[in-house]
Order: C-alpha cells, then sequence, then structure tokens
C-alpha cells in the first residue's frame, strides 16, 4: 500500500461553450482531463482532497491524495517517474523536503490500522467584524487586530499563503523562504525566521502559523504590552537555534549584534562582547550560563533590556495588494473600532512596559 498524490486542474463555467465546440478532437485530448496514475497502480480509495484558487488564471484546482495498491503488473516506461518510499523513507527526505506532512501522516495512520476517512479542508478566517468577545479571549487575534490585519488583508494573505504552496495547503521552510525572499528578507535570515513562526515545532507551517507570524512582524505592530509579549516569544525562538527553549551567550550575542546594527552601533568583536556581558546581568542576579524565556520576557517587560522593539519587522508592511489603490473599506473601520475595545490602553510610547502579574503560560495558554 502507498499514498499517491494527483492534482486536477478544473475550468470554471465559463469555458463550456467552447468544449461544446470540441467534440471532434482527438481522442488523446481527453486524458488532459484525466490524473496521471501510473497503469500498474490500483486505485484504492480517496482520502484527502483540498481546493485552492489559481489568482492569475480561471483555474480551480483540486489537489486528491489517494490510497492506492501496486499491481505487480507489467508497466509502461512512463512509470519510472513513480517512485515508493518507506515511512522511514519519507522521514528521512532531506530539504526541501515534502511540500507538505500529510503523507507521512497519513502512511503513520494506514500502518497502524486506523480507520482511514474522507477529509475535506477548509479554510476559515480567523478573525470576525463584530465578535469582540472571541477577540478578548484570544490573545493571537488581538495580535491580529494591532497589526490593523482586517478581514480584507487576511484574505490578501490567504492567497498569498496558498499560491505559494499551491497545490498543497501547508508550507515548508522551501517555499516560506521564497515567500519571504519576496518581501525582502535576506535569505539567510530565512531559516531563523521559519523557526520562529514554526510555534509547534512541525517543520511545516500552516494559515494560522503564519498569518500570526506575519502579524508579529509588522512595522505597525506595537512593541507594548500584549502584542510585546507575543512578539517576544517570536523573536526567542527566532534567537534559539538550538531549539532548546534557552539561548545560549552565543545566540544572545547575535541578538546584541543585531539591535546594535539598528542603532548604528559599532559591532567589532569587542564592543558586542562587552556590551553582550553587561546586558546579560539584567537577566538575574547569578551568573547563567542560559537565559530561559521567562528571564527574557520579564527583564523586556521591566524595561531592563531594550532594543527588541526593532528587530523580528518586515521592511514594508503586507496583506496589501500593491496593485490596487488604497480605498476606504467598512472591515478597516470596524477592526479599528474592535482594537480601540480590546485593548483600552492608553499609549506611553513604542516600547511601552507590559506588567507580568501571572505566570505567563497560564496567560496566554502555551
Amino acid at each position: 500500500m502507498a499514498i499517491y498524490a494527483g492534482q486536477q486542474r478544473l475550468f470554471d463555467d465559463d469555458d463550456d461553450d467552447d468544449d461544446d465546440d470540441d467534440d471532434d478532437d482527438d481522442d488523446d485530448d481527453d486524458d488532459d482531463d484525466r490524473l496521471d496514475l501510473q497503469p500498474s497502480v490500483h486505485l484504492e480509495t480517496m482520502i484527502k482532497v483540498n481546493h485552492t484558487v489559481e489568482k492569475s488564471s480561471k483555474y480551480r484546482l483540486l489537489h486528491v491524495i489517494f490510497l492506492v495498491k501496486h499491481t505487480d503488473q507489467p508497466c509502461t516506461t512512463t512509470e519510472a517517474d513513480l517512485k515508493w518510499f518507506s515511512l522511514e523513507d519519507l522521514r528521512g527526505i532531506p530539504p526541501p523536503g515534502l511540500l507538505t506532512p500529510e503523507p507521512i501522516e497519513l502512511l503513520t495512520a494506514l500502518l497502524r490500522g486506523g480507520p482511514m476517512r474522507m477529509d475535506f479542508d477548509e479554510f476559515v478566517l480567523p478573525l470576525t467584524d463584530t465578535d469582540s468577545e472571541l477577540l478578548s479571549d484570544n490573545h493571537y487575534y488581538q495580535l491580529l487586530t494591532a497589526a490593523k490585519l482586517g478581514r480584507k488583508e487576511q484574505k490578501f494573505l490567504l492567497d498569498e499563503f496558498l499560491e505559494t504552496c499551491r497545490p498543497c495547503t501547508m508550507m515548508n521552510q522551501t517555499n516560506f523562504t521564497w515567500y519571504m525572499k519576496n518581501h525582502n528578507i535576506p535569505e539567510e535570515a530565512c531559516p531563523a525566521h521559519f523557526r520562529a513562526f514554526d510555534r509547534s515545532r512541525r517543520k511545516y507551517l500552516d494559515f494560522g502559523d503564519f498569518l500570526y507570524g506575519v502579524s508579529a512582524m509588522q512595522p505597525c505592530t506595537p512593541h507594548g504590552s500584549l502584542p510585546a509579549e507575543l512578539r517576544c516569544r517570536y523573536i526567542f525562538r527566532y534567537y534559539d537555534v538550538n531549539e532548546d527553549e534557552k539561548l545560549e551567550f552565543g545566540e544572545f550575542k547575535q541578538m546584541v549584534i543585531d539591535i546594535r546594527r539598528k542603532k548604528g552601533l559599532p559591532c567589532d568583536p569587542k564592543s558586542v562582547e562587552a556590551d553582550a556581558a553587561q546586558h546579560a546581568k539584567v537577566f538575574g542576579s547569578e551568573a547563567k550560563s542560559s537565559l530561559e524565556l521567562m528571564d527574557f520576557l520579564r527583564a523586556v517587560g521591566q524595561l531592563k533590556f531594550r532594543g527588541t522593539s526593532s528587530l523580528f519587522r518586515l521592511p514594508q508592511a503586507s496583506g496589501q495588494d500593491p496593485e490596487k489603490d488604497k480605498k476606504p473599506n467598512a472591515d478597516d473601520s470596524s477592526d479599528e473600532e474592535i482594537n480601540n475595545r480590546v485593548t483600552k490602553r492608553k499609549k506611553t510610547g513604542h516600547n511601552q512596559s507590559f506588567g507580568i502579574t501571572n505566570p505567563i503560560q497560564q496567560l496566554l495558554g502555551e
């Protein structure tokens, strides 16, 4: 048994009239609408269907995942395009790797003997226009509001997300790097950004991971109160290269270097070493070989460690179509009203203090 992913292009209804005029075409033309299954493969059942849309054409795409069985029958030379993988082979594929984790997840369930049911994916935008109670209960929804990403901007980002990882609905690091490079993020910095976006450490991003990460990077997202708390979590993951939930001194020193560059200060080894050693003292009275997340959040929140407001930012705001004129939108005004009701805080500066009165894990539910 194995899993096979096929892709079928579906024409819009506008093309139906043209199809009527082509009835006399050769039978070979009909093969264009068939899934490219090899002769030696027997289709068992359909497992998953993802639906995406090509923005620049009239095509709608269905990405279909099948459960197939090898029949051991003689096959044509076209079977050279079909390669069989075990579960271990799939997990060991080096970068750029799989476009989506679905083959691993589905094959794991198959080997365990679990039920294989049809699964239809539907994307739902996380922000509603009027449900302010929901906004106040979900901290990442508040981050969207602080970043001024209303429904119009979220729809545009969803289109970009699906276009980038088409025909899949998850984004791997290769596609993420391509997207970020198009938004003027240096290629060498993309792995760190991907690590920051990957909150669950799945090595793949769903649309929520992508949307909230972009929200945290918006130039307009304030670095105070709850948005700052969430942004600092992204910043911490960005510099946590070995993903041990601690910043070693070398990782912390890279943060200091980036802050100094943003401020236009010299970044020679002697200056950086002295600055990093001095700043490390604010994270606790005892000498520590590494910095934990709680200590980092507390020091930034109490304004003992400054400069993080310039980190983890996009050069320009995203979520807007540059080819369209900016026009007033009813969604924008409603989002602004929601933002005013949710925050209810008086701004005291770009890097205002956020107090930590409860354990942050309980506060954010992480």
